[in-house]
């Protein structure tokens, strides 16, 4: 009678196999309080045609598309901007200045809607790139306005993590990130994870703790950022804004409630373009909204490595966070 009454034969602290629990809720919840933040202090650049964003030497335009090889279109399909990971969340500002929502492209300095007839298109922004619905001809010039972050965050477990660009604002030169297969940038957009970037990591620390009679216990987890740089101060910058975040709370998204939503997904569609409709990351946590649990930051200690050669600079961060977790 006993095991019936402990629910002895059950699991402790889940209730469908498929819901994100803790660890993911947590690993989803730091990147997005992440991202969202380095938006908010200034982490984006605005790539415009007038006046005429170029590269360091001031010989190569950064709003000209490249065309692109990818496997899964037919050739021509597929142009992308020199860096990835293109913003499209909305109710930016910082120092009076917003990000840039892609409002379509140019082409040979004519400009096409995504929607017109002659060239429709589609925005893929987390791969910074812009998929045609037909070819178009490699001698065209295409180009776009369009923002892109300048920190790039990232799950620590992604294979291609480990291939890091380095470098990626300085093109190899004036003219040839525009041909195909040039350098090291050819490689699709979802593979060209640029510097700097922070890989995050949860990994569980302590055991839990009783928290109150009947099962609830405090579980703790240490989150690792890993910071990657091409250069010594921006990676002393990123470590210094996420170490300055300890004793912060923050608030987890219950992503299991997120995805029984009938609009799931409700920030990008399969495309990678925002859904008229996309809610954007305070709202989530608004009334009405996903929010889960809070955590917070606690003993953050940061460690500096040595340089694994002149252009990779990196840092590891460790925090642990500590939730109470009911019928454990």
């Amino acid at each position: 009678m006993g095991i019936w009454k402990n629910k002895a034969t059950e699991f402790n602290g889940v209730t469908h196999i498929r819901k994100d629990n803790l660890a993911n809720n947590l690993l989803y919840g730091v990147m997005d309080f992440l991202q969202w933040g380095f938006l908010q202090v200034g982490g984006f650049q605005n790539i415009t045609r007038n006046p005429a964003v170029t590269d360091s030497f001031g010989t190569n335009d950064r709003y000209r598309l490249r065309y692109s090889s990818d496997p899964s279109y037919t050739a021509g399909q597929v142009w992308e901007g020199f860096r990835n990971d293109w913003v499209w969340e909305s109710g930016i500002t910082f120092q009076g200045i917003n990000p840039i929502r892609v409002s379509g492209v140019w082409i040979d300095n004519s400009f096409y809607g995504p929607s017109d007839t002659t060239y429709s298109h589609y925005v893929d922004y987390p791969n910074g790139r812009v998929i045609f619905d037909t070819p178009v001809d490699s001698s065209k010039t295409v180009s776009a306005e369009f923002s892109h972050r300048t920190v790039g965050v990232a799950r620590a477990s992604e294979s291609f993590i480990q291939e890091l660009l380095y470098d990626s604002y300085d093109m190899e030169s004036g003219h040839d990130y525009t041909l195909i297969g040039s350098g090291t940038r050819n490689q699709l957009g979802q593979r060209r994870l640029q510097l700097p970037v922070v890989g995050v990591e949860v990994v569980r620390s302590l055991p839990p703790s009783p928290y109150e009679i009947g099962g609830s216990e405090y579980v703790y987890n240490d989150v690792l950022f890993h910071i990657f740089a091409d250069n010594e101060d921006e990676r002393n910058d990123i470590r210094d804004i996420i170490v300055n975040q300890n004793r912060k709370v923050i608030c987890l998204i219950n992503r299991g409630s997120m995805k029984e939503d009938s609009n799931y997904p409700l920030q990008l569609d399969s495309l990678g373009s925002p859904k008229p409709s996309a809610i954007m990351y305070p709202y989530l946590l608004g009334v009405g909204g996903y929010k889960w649990k809070d955590v917070q930051f606690t003993n953050t200690v940061s460690t500096d490595m040595e340089p694994v050669n002149r252009w990779l600079h990196r840092a590891t961060v460790r925090s642990t966070f500590t939730a109470i977790m009911s019928n454990i």
